[in-house]
């Protein structure tokens, strides 16, 4: 936003408007992608990397033998988008997670009491929290799966867990930038609601939902990666 925002900013309607014209997915694919022409834009991609990639991928290079790796497992942990509690598991365009197939993932992955095929999904697939996202760059799978690249078998993949609607996380994100530029004295409280967009502090369910599946995400990508199934 040019300035800062006041109590008749037309986000919403225009958003509707455009939703409307355009199609949710294109609208979404116009805010995620991003640029790197507006250094003081939403989702601005930046001229360096960012500062927590930088400290994982130089703490791993100091502790590990990155080239001498075999097996390697990462889960991105993301929130908000897609339905309130419900993970989607986001794969690169390819329907591959890194050397995994698809059907593999799907496999080692599985529950008995979910449909887990349907939650897997590729990045920039419609109809999915994963929607939008197919030009996106610069990822955390990219970035940090790329130090160990002679991995025999890798998986690399991104666990989003949807809090609100879209709309409603884009405009706290939308609020919180232009108190940021415009007008410090309104950040506070543009972060919090930043903050509770992205995290339900006060929704017991939620956090209960987001540890199980991610627990047993990981707990089932560890067992597959130290069996024999790996080799």
């Amino acid at each position: 936003p040019p300035a800062a925002l006041g109590w008749m900013d037309p986000f919403l309607p225009l958003a509707l408007y455009n939703i409307i014209k355009h199609g949710y997915a294109n609208m979404k694919k116009s805010l995620v992608t991003g640029s790197y022409h507006h250094p003081r834009g939403i989702f601005y991609g930046g001229s360096k990397l960012q500062q927590s990639n930088k400290l994982l991928s130089t703490f791993l290079q100091k502790e590990l033998d990155v080239e001498q790796v075999d097996r390697v497992g990462l889960v991105d942990v993301h929130t908000g988008l897609g339905p309130k509690g419900f993970d989607t598991i986001i794969t690169p365009n390819d329907e591959k997670s890194s050397y995994i197939d698809r059907d593999v993932l799907v496999s080692i992955l599985q529950d008995d009491n979910l449909d887990i095929e349907k939650r897997i999904v590729a990045f920039g697939k419609d109809s999915s929290a994963a929607s939008g996202y197919g030009d996106v760059v610069g990822t955390v799978e990219e970035g940090i799966g790329s130090l160990f690249s002679n991995a025999k078998k890798a998986i690399l993949l991104c666990q989003e867990f949807g809090t609100i609607n879209p709309i409603f996380v884009s405009q706290a994100l939308r609020e919180e930038n232009a108190a940021y530029w415009h007008a410090p004295g309104m950040r506070i409280g543009a972060a919090q609601r930043v903050r509770g967009a992205f995290y339900l502090h006060n929704d017991p369910q939620w956090k209960a939902d987001i540890v199980t599946r991610g627990a047993d995400v990981f707990w089932k990508m560890f067992k597959y990666l130290e069996s024999n199934e790996y080799s």
